[in-house]
């Protein structure tokens, strides 16, 4: 029998964990983020909910009233947005330590969250009531399989078992990217997968749930407002089953 973890989508409470910083070397009391874009930032992001940032130096947790490195969160005048309001952390003391690991975990928003990529929504592990790991198999390995396969552009192990469809996100849809260009990729990913389906079974036992009989329908459609969004929806049919299995994914880029 196959199987695999089991995993589920859930709305991302958008808490960045231990975030590394670095004190300034101008004023030795604000911090800046350790790896900044072309000009150096002080927060990467914005901070949602103050009270519930935690600081640590060297894995230590310290407190904003520590005598040595208690420190304040205070507006950023330098940096301003229109939807957003940045802040920076600065020492009550200057701190000589430059040298040593700062790291911040915080609560953010949405648009900056490192966790879920902007979407709102991050996939994670189920585990059991002991806390082990759930596995997955049957029609449910299979659908999961078909997404994994669908959403990979490279793969070092099997160079063919892979799919470009996300490097079609963005482009100009129905002119240098047709439906029919999305339905052959997505096609082709999944009679590979089938062929290696094909010499799985000659070595391990497979659930007749778990193996693609037929690919019968795949249609793509841009979403008419959002030319960087693109709909897909297929139907497979396993051994398994009489019904075919409906799977729709949502492929979506950053602006």
């Amino acid at each position: 029998m196959s199987y695999d973890l089991s995993s589920i989508a859930q709305t991302c409470d958008h808490l960045i964990l231990l975030e590394r910083y670095r004190v300034s070397v101008s004023d030795f009391q604000t911090l800046q983020f350790s790896s900044p874009p072309a000009a150096t930032v002080n927060m990467r992001a914005p901070i949602n909910g103050v009270a519930m940032l935690k600081l640590f130096i060297k894995g230590v947790q310290v407190s904003p009233t520590d005598p040595n490195f208690g420190y304040s969160i205070v507006p950023d005048p330098s940096r301003v947005l229109a939807d957003y309001v940045f802040s920076k952390i600065i020492f009550n003391q200057p701190v000589r330590q430059v040298g040593s690991l700062i790291e911040v975990t915080y609560f953010t928003r949405e648009d900056f969250c490192l966790k879920c990529g902007g979407t709102g929504q991050v996939i994670d592990w189920q585990t059991s009531q002991s806390g082990g790991l759930l596995h997955t198999f049957g029609d449910k390995k299979l659908s999961q399989q078909v997404f994994k396969y669908i959403l990979t552009s490279i793969n070092p192990f099997n160079p063919n078992l892979t799919c470009p469809i996300r490097s079609y996100v963005g482009k100009k849809f129905g002119l240098s990217i047709t439906d029919q260009d999305i339905s052959s990729a997505v096609t082709t990913a999944l009679a590979t997968y089938q062929t290696i389906q094909a010499a799985q079974k000659t070595v391990q036992t497979l659930s007749p749930q778990e193996m693609i009989k037929n690919v019968t329908s795949v249609e793509a459609r841009q979403d008419p407002t959002d030319p960087l969004t693109i709909y897909l929806a297929l139907q497979v049919t396993v051994y398994g089953l009489a019904q075919p299995i409906p799977l729709n994914i949502t492929l979506q880029t950053n602006s």
